[in-house]
């Protein structure tokens, strides 16, 4: 049999074909709409002398776009681009299928002799001995030309994903050019903010594959993963019915693991994985006693081979193994580790992987911006790695560098280590090297830890919880504010937080935000104000020095709360 892991790591090989070939795609698309860039400049110059004739901004959108179609000279534009992009990628299709087939039946070749090794060695250890037959070869020749099919499909349904349904690959050029002159035409963009923005879409988007019936897509380098996962798993699977019949047994154990589907039926794997069954369906009354349940029929229960949704059907990660009755011993069902909380919320099992997924795509589409030549994504991309790493570390999972990589960006072999929250000690020993110094040691990923918020039962903000600071957030506020506090003001902001005078919403600019006020310890009348955010952790966002005006506002609206009441 093969492992998760091993599956993991093969169908990982396959990711960079399919990578390169959506990069070659999107840089084709990209190279076209900046070449006839004039388009959008033609529509800004219309759009803004409609707009100084009174035009309304939907009248002015909806003028231009009428107007702009109805040029011979740009369909002909479209109708010439579109027809070489779609030869341009024929040609590059063409050369994927050929080389995907080939990497295919490598990988395929290898993960045969992996299961059978793999067996070979199992039974041999429990002094049972395996012979290699002519049916392993056929079973290997099957499932090169399945992967090669799966493959080749992938590349028949392609498209982006922006807001709305799925756009067809074939008509991606013209997408691109009308989306450009909208964003102009609405004002909203100049010309070459629009260029950028389409191919920033196209980036974030990456080719994806396409069920055009229902809408649902994946990024094809992930279909084409999963493909191969898929197909490893079912050789892997046939492989131990061969080597169950050359033992001469009619049982067979399922693997178990943690997070398993959910379903009705055979697609409900959480109720049939970890579980002896005959393949052909006849009574074991004494194994039964032993095992201390009913043995069911294989295919009833599991739906294997036919049911795309049930065992070794599409990207199911349970195999199957012989079992010889009266001397094999069961496994433990692998059970799902219990619910953890993290920043303030709780995940069973299977909602963390599903989270922990997310933040992978969402990796994957800033590398694929940063590679397109959005520098600015880097930042971004470190940040989210961070999150990545928190994420996994607190929930107990373990980092897939398969799923983050992106052909092009830098590969990182190594786990990322997420940065430790710093301590209020941390955050008093910045804020006195910047007032003593004058310099700043700490990056924009760290977290200092600033004290509890005090617990007000009538605002459920107000919740005793922990309080944080990001160092970008403290970065902005020692550049703007530094040098009008001192340094006893500066750390003032920790008694605020604690033990606040007044507090008021601040739900108008951000959601679950609250505004805290506390009375500097001086004669005249001012006050700290300090903003945070609750997402999971309360986090601190802003704070500076003020005068009394803003909170008599306040009172006189009728919105400030005065705590010590």
């Amino acid at each position: 049999m093969l492992s998760d892991r091993q599956k993991e790591q093969l169908s990982a090989e396959m990711v960079p074909l399919f990578q390169e070939l959506e990069q070659d795609i999107i840089q084709d698309i990209a190279r076209r709409v900046r070449k006839e860039k004039r388009w959008t400049e033609t529509a800004e110059l219309q759009a803004k002398a409609l707009e100084a004739m009174g035009y309304k901004p939907m009248e002015i959108r909806n003028k231009v776009m009428r107007e702009l179609k109805a040029d011979k000279e740009y369909q002909a534009m479209i109708a010439k681009n579109t027809l070489e992009h779609k030869r341009a990628v024929r040609e590059r299709i063409k050369q994927l299928i050929a080389d995907a087939k080939a990497h295919g039946d490598d990988i395929v070749g290898r993960a045969g002799t992996m299961a059978f090794s793999d067996d070979l060695a199992f039974w041999k250890s429990r002094g049972r001995h395996l012979r290699y037959s002519s049916e392993l070869a056929e079973i290997n020749r099957t499932a090169t030309k399945r992967l090669a099919h799966e493959l080749k499909n992938l590349t028949h349904s392609t498209g982006f994903k922006f807001i709305g349904a799925p756009i067809r690959e074939d008509r991606a050029f013209s997408y691109a050019m009308d989306s450009m002159v909208m964003n102009v035409a609405s004002g909203g963009f100049s010309s070459g903010q629009a260029v950028e923005k389409v191919v920033s879409d196209l980036e974030k988007s990456g080719i994806r594959h396409v069920d055009f019936g229902s809408g649902i897509s994946r990024g094809i380098d992930v279909a084409a993963a999963l493909a191969v996962r898929t197909t490893l798993g079912q050789m892997a699977a046939e492989i131990s019915m061969s080597n169950a019949n050359e033992l001469g047994t009619d049982l067979v154990e399922v693997s178990s693991h943690a997070g398993a589907r959910e379903g009705i039926g055979c697609a409900s794997h959480v109720d049939w994985q970890g579980k002896v069954y005959s393949i052909s369906g006849k009574a074991h009354p004494e194994e039964e006693k032993r095992l201390g349940y009913k043995i069911e029929k294989l295919s009833d229960v599991t739906g294997y081979p036919d049911d795309p949704t049930g065992l070794c059907g599409y990207n199911c990660r349970h195999t199957f193994y012989p079992f010889i009755e009266g001397i094999s011993e069961p496994n433990p069902i692998e059970k799902d580790p219990e619910p953890v909380t993290i920043d303030g919320r709780t995940y069973t099992y299977y909602q963390a992987t599903q989270v922990q997924r997310r933040i992978e795509r969402e990796l994957r589409e800033l590398k694929r911006q940063y590679i397109g030549g959005d520098e600015t994504r880097l930042a971004a991309i470190k940040a989210k790695e961070q999150r990545y790493a928190r994420f996994c570390r607190k929930a107990g999972l373990k980092q897939n560098l398969e799923r983050l990589y992106v052909k092009g960006y830098k590969r990182d072999f190594e786990y990322i280590k997420p940065i430790k929250d710093k301590s209020i000690g941390d955050f008093r020993d910045v804020i006195s090297d910047f007032y003593d110094k004058g310099v700043t040691k700490f990056n924009d990923l760290d977290r200092f830890y600033l004290g509890k918020l005090p617990k007000v039962n009538s605002n459920p903000l107000l919740d005793g919880s922990n309080v944080y600071i990001e160092g970008r957030s403290l970065n902005r506020v020692l550049n703007k504010h530094g040098h009008e506090m001192s340094k006893e003001e500066f750390l003032f902001v920790e008694d605020t937080l604690k033990s606040p005078d007044y507090y008021a919403d601040n739900f108008k600019r951000h959601e679950n935000s609250l505004i805290l006020f506390k009375k500097l310890p001086i004669k005249d009348e001012r006050y700290m104000e300090c903003i945070f955010v609750k997402r999971g952790n309360s986090k601190v966002i802003h704070f500076h020095k003020m005068g009394n005006r803003k909170l008599r506002k306040l009172e006189k609206e009728g919105n400030l709360i005065d705590i010590r009441k």
